[in-house]
């Protein structure tokens, strides 16, 4: 049985996979200022899927995913274990 915080990240994976395939498959050149947010967005959420995966093993998850990411490396891993 799926827990309710994986599937927050799939749910989050599926979001940022839809935008990526949306824009382009329709085409839109990369130089819009649109895409360039778009972009900007579904790889911040590939750090975040990333980080989640290293602050488990490695520090906590006690985080939310507005947390800059910055904050997220200092405060939630633990460096030095």
């Amino acid at each position: 049985m799926i827990n309710e915080e994986d599937y927050e990240k799939g749910y989050r994976a599926a979001l940022a996979s839809i935008i990526q395939r949306c824009y382009h498959g329709l085409g839109y050149p990369d130089k819009d200022k649109e895409i360039q947010l778009a972009t900007l967005i579904v790889e911040r959420e590939e750090a975040i899927a990333a980080l989640r995966i290293v602050c488990e093993r490695y520090g906590d998850n006690a985080w939310n995913e507005q947390l800059n990411l910055a904050d997220i490396i200092v405060k939630h891993i633990n460096l030095y274990r």
